[in-house]
């Protein structure tokens, strides 16, 4: 995971790269994803662009366990 971290460094820039590397390290697991999720979400976003059909699920209103479970139902996780 470090590995793949310092591979991105140039987009996530050298304070970000350094608290992602120190958090894996550390097992802390919440700061590792909001350090790279910025990276990921605008990598997302613009391969949107490209494409048409795409529907928007809004679950700002929704706790983590709510997801969790809806997730589990619906057979995407175990």
């Amino acid at each position: 995971l470090i590995n793949s971290i310092k591979r991105i460094t140039k987009r996530l820039g050298h304070e970000r790269t350094k608290l992602a590397i120190k958090s894996v390290e550390s097992a802390n697991w919440v700061d590792v994803c909001k350090a790279v999720l910025e990276y990921y979400d605008k990598c997302y976003e613009y391969e949107l662009k490209e494409k048409n059909n795409i529907k928007i699920l809004d679950l700002s209103d929704v706790n983590e366990n709510q997801i969790i479970s809806l997730m589990i139902k619906k057979g995407l996780i175990k």
